[in-house]
C-alpha cells in the first residue's frame, strides 16, 4: 500500500511539472509561427504577381484607350456618311465628355485652378491645342480612310514626343523605342502615298488635304501628350480633364454656326453619335491614366496598336479595301509597336522581380 502511494506521488508531480507545460507551449508557438510564415510567403507571392501586373498597367491602358478612340472614329465616319457635318460630330464628343468630366473635380475635391500663372497658361494652351488637333483628326477621317489617319498620326507622334521629351523633360527614349520610331516613320510614308495614284484630280486633292490634316493633328497631339505628362507631375488628372473639356466645349460650340443647321437626324445617326461620344470619353480618360504611369513617348508608341483595329473595322464596317502599300506600312507600324511594347514590359517586369 505504501509502495502504491509512493508511486502515485511521482506521477502526480510529473503531471504538474511546469517544464512540461512550457515545452508544450513552445511547440504550439513554433507551429503557429510556421503557419504565419506560410501565410506570409503566400501573400508575398501574391504581391509579387500583382506587382508584375502593375508593371504592364500603363502599357495596357494606352493600348485600350487607342482602341476605344479608334472605334469612336469609325462611328464618326458612319455619322458623316449619314450627312452629319464633322464639326457637329466633334461637338457631340466634347459635350458628352464635358458632362462626365466637368463635375468630377468638385466631387473629389481636386483643384480647379493652376498652382501658378504659368501653369494656368499652359492649361489654356493645352485645351485649345488639343481641340484644334482633334478637329483636324476627325475631319481627316472623312477625306481619307480612317486607318490611314491613324497610321499617319500615330506613326509621327512617337518621333515628335521622343524629341520633345529629350528637349523639355530630359527623358531619353530607349534603343528599342528609337527602332520602333524609325519603322513607324517608314510605315507612315508608305501609307500616305499608297492611295494617291488611284485618285482622280479632285479626289487626289481631298486625299492630300486629309493627309495634311492628319499630320497637323499629329503635331498637336504630340505637344498635348508631352504637356499633359509635364502637368501631371504637379496637378491631378481630373484638373487637366476639367480644363481640357471646359475649353473644348467653349471652342466647339461657336464652330457649329460655321455649318448650316442639320435637320436629317434619324435613329441610326443618333446611335452613331451617342456611341462615338461614349467611346471617346472613356478612351480619353484611360489615356490620361496611362500618362500618369508611362513616359509620353511610350504611350504614343504603344497606342499604334489601334491601327490594326482601324483596318479591320474599315474593311468589314466601312467596306474600304486597303492597298498593298497601305497594308505594308501598317504592318511596319504595328510590328514596331508590338516589339517595343514587349521589350518595355519585359524590362519593367525584370525591375519588379529584382526588387
Amino acid at each position: 500500500m505504501a509502495d502504491s502511494v509512493g508511486m502515485e506521488a511521482p506521477m502526480s508531480e510529473s503531471l504538474n511539472d511546469p517544464s512540461d507545460k512550457k515545452k508544450e507551449g513552445t511547440e504550439e508557438s513554433h507551429g503557429s509561427a510556421q503557419q504565419f510564415d506560410g501565410v506570409a510567403e503566400s501573400l508575398k507571392g501574391t504581391t509579387k504577381n500583382w506587382s508584375e501586373l502593375k508593371a504592364a498597367e500603363g502599357i495596357m491602358a494606352a493600348m485600350f484607350s487607342g482602341v476605344l478612340i479608334t472605334v469612336a472614329s469609325i462611328y464618326t465616319r458612319l455619322a458623316g456618311d449619314e450627312g452629319m457635318p464633322a464639326i457637329h460630330a466633334v461637338f457631340m464628343n466634347e459635350l458628352m465628355a464635358a458632362i462626365v468630366f466637368l463635375p468630377i473635380p468638385f466631387l473629389l475635391g481636386a483643384p480647379v485652378t493652376g498652382n501658378t500663372w504659368v501653369t494656368l497658361i499652359m492649361l489654356l494652351i493645352l485645351g485649345v491645342g488639343r481641340m484644334i488637333a482633334f478637329i483636324c483628326f476627325f475631319i481627316s477621317v472623312l477625306y481619307i480612310p480612317p486607318a490611314n489617319s491613324f497610321v499617319i498620326r500615330h506613326g509621327i507622334i512617337p518621333l515628335l514626343t521622343a524629341s520633345m521629351e529629350v528637349l523639355f523633360l530630359r527623358v531619353a527614349p530607349s534603343a528599342a523605342e528609337w527602332v520602333g520610331i524609325g519603322l513607324s516613320i517608314i510605315g507612315v510614308v508608305l501609307t500616305a502615298s499608297g492611295r494617291s495614284w488611284l485618285k482622280e484630280d479632285e479626289e487626289l486633292y481631298l486625299n492630300i488635304l486629309g493627309n495634311m490634316l492628319a499630320v497637323i493633328s499629329a503635331f498637336g497631339l504630340a505637344g498635348l501628350i508631352i504637356m499633359t505628362r509635364y502637368l501631371l507631375k504637379t496637378l491631378p488628372m481630373w484638373t487637366l480633364l476639367f480644363y481640357i473639356k471646359l475649353i473644348g466645349i467653349m471652342v466647339a460650340f461657336p464652330l457649329l454656326f460655321l455649318d448650316p443647321p442639320f435637320s436629317g437626324m434619324n435613329s441610326n445617326l443618333s446611335y452613331y453619335l451617342v456611341a462615338q461620344g461614349f467611346l471617346y470619353t472613356v478612351g480619353i480618360g484611360i489615356m490620361f491614366h496611362s500618362l500618369t504611369l508611362e513616359n509620353a513617348s511610350t504611350v504614343a508608341l504603344v497606342k499604334n496598336i489601334s491601327i490594326l483595329v482601324a483596318f479591320v473595322l474599315e474593311r468589314y464596317v466601312l467596306h474600304i479595301i486597303p492597298t498593298m502599300m497601305e497594308l505594308f506600312g501598317a504592318i511596319l507600324v504595328i510590328g514596331s509597336t508590338t516589339v517595343v511594347a514587349i521589350v518595355l514590359w519585359f524590362n519593367k517586369w525584370k525591375e519588379q522581380r529584382n526588387r
